[in-house]
């Protein structure tokens, strides 16, 4: 099968095209063997990271999306062996290879799978893959399988972002919960009136300190009767003196008692305010 035009598909099939193979362990291309001509067609008829590793010392060839990978190591990483492009990766991943090529084992998937890499001089860095590792079927090979046909994309920096946002939520879970118990020691030990209200005007909790004011149950919440009651329309003729009252600083206010409550009685030490 002849390579595909260099110019539709961008560097490496020209490169590949222009490499003189016939120094290589892999000879001239006109005596490859037909799946290694047809899988190199492949990868460089595609944009997807790929990249093809052919017989015992796993010569690489690889296509313009599996170029950014390497880095440096580009270009001079084409036709060199596995364990010589990515040395730093044989602790991990040279069994792998040598299991698929000997057919001990088939295909091979990882998804983020962390690897320690050098590909910017001597500067080492964690980055993540997912990785899918195939055997390439060839009937010249003692073992049937001629190389291994790799797929690769690159997760390193959604690995990192994802790290971070977990890191973040977490640390934002711990403040809430924080500001939560201290708002509900506050509730709790306020001397102070304090209550939610609904946008309709109706109660909805109120403290224990609001209960003891109001007269109503210890409970802190008032009964579903009570929180169904107006805020105001109970108290529509004592608000304004009380408001006025607290405005300045009178220590003791009437509010006028409802229908269902206790009788009217007075609040004192009532802070400025706390309505």
């Amino acid at each position: 099968m002849p390579l595909p035009d260099s110019a539709d598909v961008g560097e490496m099939a020209a490169l590949v095209a222009a490499k003189n193979w016939s120094r290589t362990p892999l000879g001239s291309r006109e005596q490859w063997p037909a799946s290694l001509r047809l899988m190199v067609a492949t990868i460089l008829s595609s944009q997807f990271p790929m990249a093809v590793r052919w017989g015992a010392d796993f010569l690489q060839i690889y296509n313009d999306g599996y170029r950014p990978i390497l880095g440096e190591k580009h270009p001079d990483a084409l036709g060199r062996p596995f364990r010589e492009a990515w040395p730093e990766t044989q602790p991990l991943m040279g069994a792998l290879h040598d299991a698929i090529l000997a057919g001990e084992r088939g295909a091979f998937f990882s998804e983020d799978l962390p690897l320690h890499i050098r590909r910017r001089g001597d500067e080492s860095e964690d980055a993540f893959f997912t990785l899918s590792y195939s055997p390439i079927p060839d009937d010249t090979a003692p073992s049937g399988v001629g190389g291994v046909l790799v797929t690769a994309v690159e997760t390193t920096t959604r690995v990192w972002v994802e790290r971070a946002m977990r890191e973040l939520n977490e640390t934002l879970e711990q403040q809430v919960a924080e500001r939560t118990r201290e708002r509900d020691r506050l509730w709790r030990v306020s001397d102070d009136l304090i209550g939610v209200a609904r946008f309709g005007g109706y109660w909805a909790a109120i403290n224990p300190a609001a209960s003891a004011i109001l007269g109503w149950s210890d409970c802190g919440t008032p009964t579903m009767s009570r929180r169904r009651s107006p805020i105001v329309s109970n108290w529509s003729m004592a608000a304004p003196r009380f408001a006025s009252r607290t405005a300045i600083g009178t220590r003791t206010a009437r509010i006028a008692g409802s229908r269902g409550r206790r009788p009217p009685r007075t609040v004192s030490s009532m802070r400025s305010g706390a309505m």
